[in-house]
């Protein structure tokens, strides 16, 4: 979703989008260096670390603390005691201790940052690491209450993040507030992130009382950031007036992003009034805030907007130069409000599904072209999906059947058209689902022999049977499986062959369904 987001707040260019959007949403590598993996014998690690040049040594500390084994830690442990001198192996060696929460790793730690005479960007990284071990928490908050060098008391405070006491909260919450401190514009970053992190239910309220302090938008930016981290129904109130006196799009975002994340019951008329907002990319956040409350409060709001998009999106595709930018982002918002409408009540959705399944696609002409043709496919598969959990409609049987689901030119959504038939049951177009059993798509004949099968197509066994000869070993698979389901002797000659066929799993799958022919 990151890409999406930036191009509906401010219209990022695709390419920039995708670099930034990595950046954004990137987990962290932990330092993989090609090393990490186990072809790479933690004997050699030993030794690389042992003999090895600065760039050998410090490769060999990283990977060690990736692996998560015992042996690991006593390596890195034991080359501590060796006298080694280079800061860049040293700094490696540190990071990596902090992926083993022991009692040893934190006593070195320690010793490191209050024995040693390590320069103070290397005691920083073992602040981190004591953090992030979760064993020191009464040394990190000594850290931050002393007037230690700053580098050491902002990772300090970076690692009370996975603290738990009320004394590590009341700390943190003491840092936002101090505006007097001389390093509070670095420090007060650091504490509201680590409070998010925390979660409690006092970590939200020394947040909310410090989004209600300030009406700076960049420091509401960061505290909205980490009440999305905290999800805690009590910040609503709070996130809600925020939101009505935010007029920056990137701070409305993250206001919205931290109220879809607190699930509070009371957020879900306000994220209903969201999908008004001006900035799109909130919009976006909302709907997913609401899938994820799962309330059928204002479902039907969820249509009429589905609607709203669809049509939208629809001005833009009739176009005679259509903006790829515009017309993927409307197409983003359609396909999420059809998933909320399908997941919550999709009967509520049918009209919106309707529309969705008859849009048409450009023709893949140029790059963009493509791209707006990729989005329209996934709105149209949102809009087939849900038609099959709206139950006994003549419309959603004819439009699966139809020129737009099983008559597609787009093989994709064909096999979405013939999965939506076999969940809603319709066994009066069996003879359709059959001849979808010799379609160009592989993934439309299986997918048609499950669903005759789930069925129980008694017709359709003979055509069952020719599918065990399919090029393709899944249609075969699924031919075998959906025989069985049906249990007509007529198969068990088909089942014979198959169960002679090259591939194992067809073997098998047939071997199942011949004994079920008896039951």
């Amino acid at each position: 979703m990151g890409e999406i987001l930036l191009r509906l707040v401010c219209g990022v260019k695709p390419i920039a989008s995708i670099l930034v959007s990595i950046v954004i949403w990137a987990p962290n590598s932990l330092h993989a260096n090609g090393w990490e993996h186990t072809a790479v014998p933690i004997e050699a690690l030993e030794v690389g670390l042992a003999q090895g040049n600065e760039t050998t040594r410090t490769k060999a500390a990283e990977s060690l603390g990736v692996r998560h084994d015992p042996r690991s830690l006593e390596i890195l442990l034991g080359h501590l005691g060796t006298g080694e001198t280079s800061e860049t192996v040293l700094s490696a060696l540190f990071h990596s201790l902090g992926h083993f929460p022991d009692d040893a790793t934190r006593i070195a730690l320690e010793t490191c940052i209050f024995e040693s005479e390590y320069p103070n960007r290397l005691r920083a990284v073992c602040v981190r690491s004591l953090g992030r071990i979760g064993l020191g928490e009464e040394s990190l908050i000594s850290i931050v209450a002393d007037p230690t060098p700053r580098i050491i008391r902002l990772a300090a405070a970076e690692g009370l993040s996975s603290a738990r006491s009320a004394a590590a909260t009341r700390l943190l919450s003491e840092i936002l507030s101090n505006r007097d401190a001389s390093d509070w514009p670095r420090m007060f970053p650091r504490a509201a992130a680590s409070l998010g992190e925390i979660g409690s239910a006092d970590a939200a309220d020394a947040l909310s009382t410090a989004l209600t302090a300030t009406s700076d938008p960049r420091e509401r930016l960061v505290i909205a950031n980490a009440l999305a981290r905290a999800a805690q129904p009590g910040a609503v109130d709070v996130l809600l007036s925020a939101l009505e006196e935010a007029d920056v799009a990137e701070l409305r975002l993250s206001l919205t992003i931290a109220l879809s994340a607190s699930q509070a019951g009371d957020g879900v008329t306000a994220l209903l009034s969201l999908l008004d907002d001006p900035v799109p990319a909130v919009q976006l956040v909302a709907l997913d805030g609401l899938l994820k409350h799962g309330s059928r409060e204002g479902i039907q709001r969820v249509a009429e907007r589905a609607q709203d998009y669809l049509a939208d999106l629809q001005v833009e595709l009739d176009r005679t130069d259509p903006d790829a930018t515009t017309a993927v982002a409307k197409a983003s918002l359609a396909a999420q409000a059809l998933r909320v409408l399908h997941e919550i009540r999709p009967d509520s959705g049918l009209d919106a599904f309707l529309a969705a399944a008859a849009l048409v696609p450009p023709e893949p002409s140029n790059l963009a072209a493509l791209r707006i043709r990729s989005a329209v496919y996934e709105v149209r598969r949102r809009g087939l999906y849900g038609m099959g959990y709206v139950q006994e409609n003549r419309d959603v049987i004819d439009m699966l059947s139809g020129s737009t689901g099983l008559g597609d030119p787009d093989a994709r959504i064909r096999a979405v058209a013939v999965r939506s038939l076999g969940v809603i049951g319709a066994h009066e177009v069996e003879d359709n689902l059959i001849a979808a059993l010799t379609d160009p798509s592989s993934e439309v004949r299986w997918t048609a022999a499950e669903v005759l099968g789930l069925l129980h197509a008694h017709q359709a066994v003979d055509d069952l049977v020719l599918a065990l000869d399919d090029a393709d070993p899944l249609v075969r698979i699924a031919a075998a499986n959906a025989l069985g389901y049906i249990r007509d002797h007529r198969a068990a000659p088909g089942l014979s062959r198959a169960a002679e066929d090259d591939d194992p799993r067809v073997r098998e799958a047939a071997a199942i369904a011949s004994s079920l022919l008896d039951h």
